[in-house]
């Protein structure tokens, strides 16, 4: 009986880290990113220039992720965020996803909340598996050794 209540509360913790979410964070019509813990609170991003800036850094995306998302002046884009899980599994992180009439699925865009450096792009696609139902994939895309070099080069000083 004991290994089966061992069990039972394994499980359930498991569940429970495969069941985190972001916490959603809202962009101002002024550009200030609101929803994220006081520790990041000074954030903005400018939608004319792709300027991504929290407390004393900011990142103009550079031009090889907006190759991500074609056509980045007709986008709607939202925000996310997770600063509650382990940073050594994966960094606390700012998420923006670009959705074009190109990629009516988004393009998401992983920020690390503490340098500002891109470290995730994927694509989502939406298929249905055998059963009819809808299946959400995370298709990450591959981030060139340029690209990188270019994404640490756009990354200064507020």
């Amino acid at each position: 009986m004991k290994n089966w209540i061992l069990i039972v509360i394994m499980l359930t913790l498991q569940l429970a880290l495969f069941a985190h979410e972001d916490t959603p964070i809202k962009l101002s019509k002024e550009g200030k990113l609101i929803g994220l813990p006081e520790k990041y609170s000074n954030a903005e991003f400018d939608r004319a220039t792709f300027t991504l800036a929290i407390n004393d850094k900011k990142i103009i995306i550079p031009e090889c992720i907006k190759d991500f998302f074609k056509n980045y002046k007709e986008y709607d884009i939202t925000f996310s965020a997770s600063w509650y899980h382990d940073p050594g599994l994966l960094p606390y992180y700012i998420h923006m996803n670009i959705v074009t009439s190109e990629n009516p699925n988004g393009c998401g865009v992983l920020f690390n909340l503490e340098t500002l450096e891109i470290f995730q792009i994927t694509k989502p696609e939406v298929k249905i598996n055998e059963r009819g139902q809808n299946m959400y994939l995370l298709n990450e895309q591959k981030i060139s050794k340029e690209c990188r070099k270019s994404i640490l080069e756009s990354i200064t000083k507020r």
